[in-house]
């Protein structure tokens, strides 16, 4: 029944939005349908299928919103997005993730819009940090980030069990300092924050320092055959984006291609220089999610069937990445085709 409670989830690259709602979900009433809008900063889509089951279809409460940002890529595909989830669906509650590289105030605009339309009732916007990286960010990215969390209701350190005291005691101190202050500010672990403070209440009144760092405009490029082509085993397609100082690349497989598990961690853990990796790939009966944060790379079991897919996110003052050859490193990491004689 409308309008539906909503929340905005918040944070950086890498920080684990996507783990903080699969956690929400897994503790929400059985008895209620919660549903997800999220969005990457590239083309291909991971988070959508790391969430849910990636079959699709009308009533999936989990939809992407592909390349670029919700907050930048045409208000308009959000709008469209979020109409059509409330009306299929007609969830309970609504949670949406941004890419780490959104500015929140177009999208906490859009949301207001369609607060007065009676579709939602917004609630508090929950912004993820890891105490770890505050001071990491460059300029471009410190606005951004400056503004996810000038603009969040409430604040949770989190991956606070990889910080060290020091670490943790920094952003307890920074947080108190921050103004005007939160309604809340905690930590967790694996998103294991209290659901209630998905009701908190909105601030209306919290506006962007930095109106203008999410103004760029994005590129994309579909390399190979097109996108809603079949599938080719062996043959990937590829989806590159550039934009707000980072250059993504990814590539979707056939659901016949089939990796070799221990040579496909050998490659993602070699590596480098990357802001973010993130993957679902079939290696025999199993799927399986991998995710890498600069030299950290975690693996989980995944109920995603579909196809296997992986993009990264690199600064564009990197320019050692040559995706031609990684794309042929990742093609040998498949395992032979087993042709089945009629």
């Amino acid at each position: 029944m409308l309008p539906v409670p909503t929340n905005l989830i918040t944070g950086f690259l890498g920080v684990g939005k996507t783990t903080a709602i699969k956690s929400l979900l897994a503790r929400k009433p059985d008895s209620e349908v919660w549903a997800v809008l999220v969005n990457e900063f590239g083309d291909i889509g991971i988070d959508a299928a790391a969430i849910g089951s990636g079959e699709g279809g009308d009533d999936d409460p989990i939809r992407m919103v592909p390349g670029g940002c919700i907050c930048c890529v045409g208000n308009m595909a959000m709008g469209v997005a979020l109409a059509d989830l409330i009306r299929k669906v007609s969830p309970a509650r609504l949670l949406i993730e941004p890419t780490g590289l959104g500015h929140p105030a177009g999208i906490l605009d859009l949301l207001r819009e369609a607060e007065s339309a009676g579709q939602i009732e917004l609630r508090a916007t929950i912004c993820l940090v890891d105490p770890r990286r505050l001071a990491e960010l460059n300029e471009a990215e410190s606005e951004i980030f400056q503004d996810q969390i000038h603009m969040a209701d409430a604040l949770i350190a989190h991956k606070c069990d990889l910080a060290n005291a020091e670490e943790r005691a920094a952003f307890t101190k920074w947080a108190a300092e921050l103004f005007p202050p939160k309604s809340y500010v905690g930590d967790a672990v694996e998103g294991g924050f209290n659901t209630k403070l998905l009701d908190l209440d909105a601030n209306p009144m919290r506006t962007p320092l930095f109106p203008d760092a999410h103004a760029e405009v994005h590129n994309h490029h579909h390399a190979g055959t097109e996108r809603d082509a079949a599938l080719k085993p062996g043959v990937p397609v590829r989806a590159m984006n550039t934009g707000l100082g980072h250059k993504a690349c990814g590539w979707i497989f056939s659901p016949e291609d089939v990796f070799d598990r221990r040579r496909l961690l050998e490659l993602l853990s070699a590596i480098e220089n990357i802001v973010r990796l993130k993957g679902v790939f079939r290696t025999g009966r199993h799927w399986m999610l991998v995710d890498k944060v600069g030299d950290e790379l975690g693996r989980a079991t995944i109920a995603y069937k579909r196809d296997s897919r992986v993009e990264l996110i690199v600064s564009d003052d990197v320019d050692t990445m040559d995706w031609e050859e990684l794309e042929r490193a990742l093609v040998d990491c498949l395992r032979p085709r087993v042709i089945k004689k009629r």
